[in-house]
């Protein structure tokens, strides 16, 4: 501070909040923009004449990704900087304000398309607002102060998410596939689910031959992440699997619908994980696996069940 301004402090809401569309709306969030309105504060011990003051809000997305298999000086890595959203807006131009406290509240525009806020090992995305003040003088300093906000998204409408309304349905869609000539299934699954909550799909299971009968079922969550640099056009994919336990149903009936369950806890995914880059498929073991749903955020990461199938064939 200066011998003229004794303090500044800086006040808004510590999150901006943004839902999913209601039913025929044509943009993808609620509202559209979120108007983030705070106060700037300056206490001063006497008059002081100010250059300027501007309020800046930035978001800025950090990639240090490093292949955690290689624990050598050569690893492959990727690293990256990329800016989200920026605006300033000015406060006061070359104008005095009285000793004493002087408040100057603001408005800042957050658009819905930005990527919410979110932090792993390897990535980074944070928004912070700032405020300058620019001293009038020769041998004054400039003033920086600045605070974080977090960015909220989900794609439940706000009605939902408050608890207003009760009932509501995630929406769902079908997913299929087959061992040719041995199996095929078909599932219809939520495209989305919260934490905390529980995976809930219903599936069947069609034999493509006589004798065909199933010991079991796995149901499990996999968190994937894709990391990728344009400059470098370098792309990485790191798996997480889930902590819990997969759930397991045995001897099945084929030919009918099998309600599946799972739960899905905040604390369910591991941070210890494995890459490879996406030419390479990551097997479990040598059952064969087969993918259920997926649910992928604006920013490159997604979480889907998958289920592994034992099945044995009857002469």
């Amino acid at each position: 501070m200066t011998k003229k301004i004794i303090a500044v402090d800086l006040t808004f809401p510590e999150q901006a909040e943004f839902y999913g569309p209601r039913p025929n709306d044509k943009h993808s969030t609620y509202p559209k923009r979120q108007k983030l309105r705070g106060k700037l504060r300056l206490i001063t011990s006497q008059p002081t004449t100010l250059s300027s003051v501007e309020i800046r809000f930035k978001g800025q997305t950090n990639l240090h990704w490093r292949d955690p298999l290689t624990h050598s000086l050569l690893a492959s890595r990727i690293q990256g900087t990329r800016l989200i959203r920026k605006s300033k807006h000015a406060l006061l131009q070359e104008a005095t304000i009285p000793s004493g406290v002087t408040d100057l509240g603001f408005e800042v525009t957050i658009p819905g398309y930005v990527c919410p806020t979110y932090t792993t090992d390897f990535v980074s995305i944070k928004y912070t607002v700032a405020a300058r003040i620019v001293p009038l003088g020769k041998f004054t300093k400039d003033i920086e102060i600045e605070r974080p906000i977090t960015v909220r998204k989900t794609l439940m409408p706000k009605d939902i998410a408050q608890g207003m309304i009760t009932g509501y349905q995630v929406p769902q869609r079908p997913m299929h596939g087959q061992r040719p000539g041995y199996l095929a299934w078909e599932f219809k699954v939520p495209k989305w689910a919260c934490l905390g909550a529980s995976v809930a799909f219903v599936g069947a299971l069609k034999p493509l031959q006589n004798n065909i009968t199933i010991d079991r079922i796995n149901v499990d969550v996999v968190q994937e992440e894709l990391y990728h640099d344009d400059a470098g056009d370098q792309r990485r994919r790191h798996v997480t699997f889930c902590r819990n336990r997969p759930s397991t149903y045995l001897h099945p009936p084929v030919g009918s619908n099998i309600a599946f369950d799972f739960p899905l806890h905040n604390h369910g995914l591991l941070s210890s994980t494995t890459a490879a880059s996406p030419g390479r498929k990551k097997r479990r073991s040598r059952r064969r696996t087969a993918p259920l749903s997926s649910w992928a955020t604006s920013i490159t990461r997604s979480s889907r069940p998958f289920c592994t199938l034992d099945t044995t064939c009857g002469s």
